[in-house]
């Protein structure tokens, strides 16, 4: 994958997806990462153990005292007075142990009405951030979708990329979901770095202060996503740029297909866009041409069916006829044209080269 030097550092997560979808989706993490900033440190509360001595200084506890000092308490106590009052005492400065304890990273994502379409992009970005994020930092990954807090999720790849692409809900956050995250996140224990994704206001003062609210923007001719990051008692605003609207379809669908292509020039072609005809069974979809011609494509899921070569539908003697709609009966397709005020079916057959 040929991706901007700047990318380097993402580039195995960018890797997930297609090249042309992993730029536009690097170009949002860049933006994003100097907002989110590193895995903060754990503070350590409570005293820290000794781990021997690290040398001399001049404060300390009396404990610490060295010999030679004590020594002038009885030889010359005057002396003794005057060093203590000058801060000149030596004291043994104490070898603090470092703290090694398991950092852990966890990100929750709000997959409702609310972060639908748009939003779901940034949501992407933001996994493989905080992904490598963690990575970064030593630090234990889990994310989760807040919808669904019996799955909790330790690391990222295709597989896992799929589970949140359909784990849309129409479901809002509410209470119930946020308890069971509240009780997990004491299962997970130490969590030093949690932080949620949504734009609820009451779900996220339940959290904690660290969180992400991803909006639609709301400017005229604008394209792009207004993003507030709250980390402690700072809110920090910015845009973000969104990629072409065909970029953004594939990404919200499954961001793991590669790219379709035109399908075969019916998107780009010369057909009529009001006149797109479904099939009975909703399997094919026919298309009515300028030329006067109809094309018929079998219909796509959004997973796993690839496109097909459109098949031109009728015989060379129907083209000067108005094509009303194309129908399959008893397994034969049947087309309804009409001529000089005249209808009429037609066993509509396939056009070979």
């Amino acid at each position: 994958m040929k991706l901007p030097i700047a990318l380097t550092k993402w580039v195995e997560l960018l890797s997930l997806l297609p090249e042309d979808l992993a730029l536009p989706v690097g170009r949002m993490i860049q933006k994003l990462a100097p907002f989110i900033g590193p895995v903060r440190q754990k503070s350590v509360i409570g005293e820290i153990e000794p781990e021997g001595y690290a040398g001399l200084t001049n404060r300390g506890s009396y404990e610490r005292l060295l010999p030679t000092e004590w020594a002038l308490v009885k030889e010359m106590p005057e002396e003794f007075e005057r060093r203590a009052v000058m801060n000149e005492q030596l004291f043994y400065r104490q070898e603090k142990v470092e703290d090694k304890g398991e950092k852990r990273s966890v990100l929750l994502l709000d997959v409702g009405p609310l972060q639908l379409g748009s939003p779901r992009i940034a949501q992407i970005a933001l996994l493989i951030l905080f992904e490598r994020r963690a990575r970064d930092a030593n630090s234990a990954f889990n994310w989760g979708v807040l919808q669904d807090p019996e799955n909790v999720y330790t690391s990222l790849d295709a597989t896992q990329l799929l589970k949140f692409i359909s784990a849309r809900s129409l479901k809002v956050v509410d209470t119930a979901h946020e308890n069971d995250w509240i009780f997990l996140m004491e299962a997970l224990d130490p969590v030093d770095d949690l932080w949620v994704v949504s734009v609820d206001q009451a779900i996220l003062s339940g959290f904690g202060k660290n969180s992400v609210q991803i909006f639609d923007s709301m400017e005229v001719n604008a394209s792009g996503l207004m993003i507030k990051i709250g980390y402690k008692n700072r809110v920090r605003k910015m845009y973000l740029e969104l990629p072409t609207p065909q970029i953004c379809s594939r990404l919200i669908r499954n961001p793991l297909k590669a790219d379709p292509g035109n399908l075969n020039g019916l998107v780009t072609g010369d057909f009529h866009k009001q006149n797109l005809l479904f099939s009975p069974a909703e399997t094919k979809l026919f298309v009515v041409t300028a030329s006067k011609t109809v094309k018929a494509l079998n219909i796509v899921d959004n997973w796993t069916t690839s496109v097909s070569d459109p098949v031109d539908m009728l015989t060379e003697d129907l083209r000067e006829e108005r094509i009303l709609g194309v129908q399959t009966l008893k397994r034969r397709r049947m087309s309804i044209t009409i001529k000089d005020g005249l209808m009429r079916f037609n066993k509509v057959s396939v056009v070979h080269g």
